[in-house]
């Protein structure tokens, strides 16, 4: 990058103090000040033509997106309805199409307000920030649907009369590829968002309009994280998962954590799934580039007592089961991890603790410090602690507090929210 010498201001050019300058070397300085200012200029310009740019493709591929959803709504799913020896059931076209009928309706709006914003990148932000409600529950649920519908249409190809009625489908639309191609094109579809956002929002730095195109892209990086997280666990079941009986994982909710700690009693390090409901322990096996994990035990978040300090050692904490009277002694790797698996699992106690309004669940979950940002004042908390006396009556955490409440009217709901935000967020 080119580097400029400090210029006289304009002032001092213009004021009568400026005595061994020619007139000459004066303009000149003006000059060399006017094309600092101009090259800014040209500079921010390039940057918002780049963006107008990325629009442009928002607007363009969700035209190609719409047209691939059509091919499937009405070069497949309407000739089916239409055709008795299809091979197809209504249900079976529900089981296999999922939602792409709803996606495509609702891409065909979308793409008619997109267009109304031209090439305003704040107006894309807030119309993406508006929709994503919608969107995550639309791609959730095709997503979460996704391997059935794959395992289905794959059958479908090889029976009849399936078989020879998706073939002739697939010559009428004139395509080099199956069905099963343009069904993956949803999931592509709703992870382009995050790329678009992103370069987006680097090319808008300190410029007007960055910050509602930033939190478009906090918002659509969350639902990526979301399917993501969905997609984990469809792999997860299906292929990864040795020993498990249980039901289908999705019962215990989204999958938010997953990571390896070191256990008390283990010879080898424990591989922890932390979903909304429930924690899976696993043993991690790796063999000729494939990873497996060997299922260990379940517990419900519900019967979890946390012991955040363990022999005043910054890294190891308990899982206390409650109903079973055991407990899992882990230790991790340093305090970042730590603080993260802790504070998300006080998140899920207090999302499945029975007797707690909406409110306080609100107030609970302000009080919980970043996962991020928080490691140092965790660590001066407990150097601190140290330093006391060890007291001789026990300390009740925040979230045995919770377990061990008796909360039978509105004047106990209130003491007991009060207690335990004491106990744990201050």
């Amino acid at each position: 990058m080119v580097s400029h010498s400090p210029l006289p201001s304009m002032d001092y050019l213009d004021s009568d103090d400026h005595a061994g300058f020619t007139l000459s070397e004066i303009s000149s300085l003006r000059s060399a000040e006017s094309e600092v200012s101009d090259e800014s200029a040209n500079e921010n310009e390039k940057k918002l033509r780049h963006v107008v740019y990325l629009i442009n493709e928002m607007r363009d591929t969700e035209v190609t997106y719409i047209n691939a959803l059509t091919d499937v709504t009405e070069g497949y799913i309407k000739r089916i309805r239409e055709n008795s020896n299809s091979g197809f059931t209504e249900k079976m076209v529900k089981d296999v199409f999922i939602n792409i009928e709803e996606m495509r309706q609702f891409h065909i709006d979308f793409h008619e307000e997109l267009t109304t914003c031209k090439t305003n990148h704040v107006e894309v932000a807030r119309l993406f920030i508006k929709k994503l409600d919608t969107i995550t529950r639309m791609y959730l649920e095709y997503c979460s649907a996704f391997p059935y519908a794959w395992d289905m249409i794959i059958n479908l190809h090889t029976v009849e009369p399936s078989k020879s009625f998706l073939e002739e489908c697939q010559r009428e639309l004139g395509h080099m590829f199956p069905v099963d191609e343009r069904l993956h094109r949803p999931v592509q579809r709703v992870l382009k968002y995050p790329l678009l956002f992103r370069d987006m929002a680097k090319k808008l730095a300190g410029m007007e309009g960055q910050g509602t195109v930033e939190e478009a892209l906090t918002r659509v990086l969350q639902t990526a994280v979301k399917i993501n997280a969905v997609k984990r666990v469809q792999e997860l079941q299906s292929t990864e998962l040795l020993g498990w009986q249980g039901p289908n994982l999705k019962v215990m909710g989204d999958l938010l954590l997953e990571d390896q700690f070191k256990m008390a009693g283990a010879k080898d390090p424990r591989y922890l799934f932390l979903f909304e409901k429930g924690l899976l322990v696993t043993k991690k096996r790796e063999s000729d580039g494939n990873v497996t994990f060997v299922f260990k035990s379940l517990v419900q978040v519900d019967n979890i007592t946390l012991k955040e300090k363990v022999d005043e050692d910054y890294l190891k904490w308990n899982i206390v089961l409650r109903k079973e009277k055991e407990s899992f002694l882990l230790q991790a790797r340093d305090i970042d991890q730590k603080e993260q698996w802790i504070n998300e699992i006080k998140r899920c106690i207090v999302y499945t603790t029975p007797g707690l309004s909406e409110t306080q669940k609100e107030e609970l979950l302000k009080k919980l410090p970043s996962a991020r940002n928080n490691s140092e004042q965790l660590d001066k908390m407990w150097k601190r602690e140290r330093a006391l006396k060890k007291s001789k009556s026990k300390h009740q955490s925040g979230v045995e507090i919770i377990h061990n409440a008796d909360v039978n009217s509105p004047s106990d709901i209130a003491e007991f929210g009060k207690r335990v935000v004491e106990a744990v967020f201050i």
